[in-house]
């Protein structure tokens, strides 16, 4: 169709994943943790336990294994590429990723729901 301006497949996925409002939900049995990320294209979850080593898996399939350890309130995630940290403060819970690879890092702020 000539002159019709449809965006890219890529250009279109990038929007729809900047829109997502994924959901998170935490359970937690003693030091046994696990975590599910929910969105409408997929659904991620990570069970591990406190001071074991466990395989987790990012939102885009990257796997990793790491030992999560609680220091200061602070759980610790921890890799020689990747660093995430996740700390209730008030109602809210904080998690910042450290990338080590790229260089970046990136906040993001959950909502606790009790």
């Amino acid at each position: 169709m000539k002159g019709a301006c449809l965006p890219a497949a890529p250009d279109l996925m990038v929007k729809m994943m900047k829109e997502v409002k994924p959901v998170t939900v935490i359970k937690q049995d003693g030091e046994k943790f696990e975590f599910s990320v929910k969105t409408l294209l997929r659904t991620n979850t990570n069970s591990f336990t406190i001071g074991q080593e466990a395989e987790f898996t990012t939102m885009n399939g990257m796997k990793f294994k790491a030992t999560p350890r609680l220091v200061d309130g602070k759980m610790i995630i921890e890799t020689d590429k990747l660093t995430i940290v996740r700390e209730i403060q008030g109602e809210d819970m904080v998690e910042v990723s450290n990338h080590k690879r790229w260089g970046g890092t990136e906040l993001s702020l959950l909502k606790l729901f009790i």
